[in-house]
């Protein structure tokens, strides 16, 4: 165990405060520093892990051209949704980023729907 803090003793251990920002120093060797936001991110999914719950969801964004129009199709499983759009005569199947598309594509807002 390290020695007591002589200043923001109410911080938790590891997260240290420089100037007005806050970071925290990584337990493994070599110590790092990373900003709170990241740390606090870290520790949230940490902490969703002890109580099983998932991390982030397998799901895939899949840009499909049929004809002459753009869909765009979220999905579990890939191979499932290959099988689904080759009875709809779907063209050229691209796996694009979800958030990027999301901000680009939708204004960072789109309404989903069942697909047939």
């Amino acid at each position: 165990m390290g020695r007591r803090r002589a200043q923001d003793i109410n911080l938790p251990p590891r997260l240290h405060r420089k100037g007005e920002t806050f970071y925290y120093v990584t337990s493994t060797l070599p110590r790092t520093i990373q900003p709170r936001s990241e740390a606090e991110r870290q520790a949230l999914m940490q902490t969703l892990a002890r109580y099983d719950f998932p991390g982030a969801p397998d799901v895939r964004l899949l840009q499909v051209e049929v004809g002459d129009a753009t869909l765009w199709l979220l999905s579990g499983s890939e191979i499932a949704a290959h099988r689904a759009l080759a009875g709809l005569g779907a063209g050229e199947v691209v796996e694009v980023d979800l958030g990027d598309t999301l901000r680009s594509q939708f204004g960072g807002l789109a309404l989903l729907a069942i697909f047939p």
